[in-house]
């Protein structure tokens, strides 16, 4: 049977992207399947490694598309998030769906009737969802996101600097500005610290 390094070996032959640690866990339970199955294959006609990698494609099946995001007036909200992250509408969006596009992810707002607004953090009413948005500098990006609408609700920041501070954007959903130590940022976006 082949082993976890067949795998990796696999993997980088084929130049297909690298687990992280986490994944191995994943990659591991592939591995029983496809010693469960090529089992009960000849061993001639068995390439485990090949197999290891269908299964190991096969997790990207799924894929996160879209993030959608209830309320009264699309276009309205739309051009908050916008202004917030510095990210253009899409082109097409109008009164029923507008949307921001991040790489494969598109933030998305529906208009729906009747929207009820949440009230954080009261549970009568259900934030249902945050987002969060890594920063460099929590002060600035507080002074723009209070003058495009937000509302301050919490402020979470330690005496070090790093923590979050949670908002509401003009119709009542939360979103948090975070700032994370360890973080390094780059012309391509924040850099993460390694986590054990």
């Amino acid at each position: 049977m082949a082993t976890l390094v067949d795998v990796a070996g696999e993997i980088a032959r084929r130049k297909l992207e690298v687990p992280s640690p986490r994944r191995w866990s994943h990659v591991r339970a592939v591995a029983a399947k496809v010693d469960a199955v090529s089992a009960a294959v000849p061993p001639e006609g068995r390439d485990v490694p090949a197999a290891y990698l269908i299964l190991w494609q096969d997790r990207r099946m799924l894929r996160l598309t879209d993030f959608i995001i209830d309320c009264p007036d699309t276009m309205a909200l739309a051009a908050f998030y916008s202004e917030v992250t510095g990210r253009p509408v899409k082109e097409g969006s109008h009164g029923d769906w507008a949307g921001i596009r991040f790489g494969e992810i598109e933030l998305a707002f529906i208009r729906v009737e009747d929207y009820r607004a949440p009230q954080w953090p009261d549970s009568e009413h259900p934030k249902q969802f945050h987002l969060d948005f890594e920063v460099d500098d929590i002060e600035v990006e507080q002074s723009r996101v209070l003058a495009l609408g937000a509302t301050l609700q919490q402020d979470s920041i330690g005496p070090d600097g790093y923590g979050w501070r949670v908002y509401t954007d003009p119709i009542g959903h939360p979103f948090c500005l975070c700032h994370n130590k360890g973080v390094i940022w780059t012309d391509q976006g924040p850099i993460w610290p390694e986590r054990d």
